[in-house]
């Protein structure tokens, strides 16, 4: 699998290889409402890059452990809702997404 941004290659190995590049963890934030969480998230110490899919916010972090109660605290405090945050494994688009933003993270929907 080879994976372009604007006629430049950026990757080519297999699916499983190519998932195993990605520096750091990705987390899973499940909410009702995922666009109410994109800008807090996106001003998260520790967080590279950010992507909406489906029910959630996928965030790749520095350290999950770390970062997990850090995010919970967070989205607490601003009184926004979501129903959990697991880390999870990470998907080409993760991988995708991390290499084309900028080192402070950007969402893409």
């Amino acid at each position: 699998m080879a994976l372009l941004h604007q006629g430049r290659l950026l990757f080519c190995d297999t699916p499983t290889r190519l998932k195993a590049r990605l520096p750091g963890a990705v987390l899973a934030v499940r909410s009702a409402d995922p666009r109410s969480l994109r800008d807090p998230l996106a001003q998260a110490e520790g967080v590279s890059s950010l992507v909406l899919v489906g029910d959630g916010v996928h965030l790749v972090v520095d350290d999950a452990e770390r970062r997990i109660p850090e995010i919970e605290a967070r989205l607490r405090a601003a009184g926004l809702p979501f129903d959990d945050i697991v880390r999870v494994t990470p998907s080409i688009e993760d991988l995708f997404v991390s290499a084309v933003q900028t080192p402070r993270a950007r969402s893409v929907e």
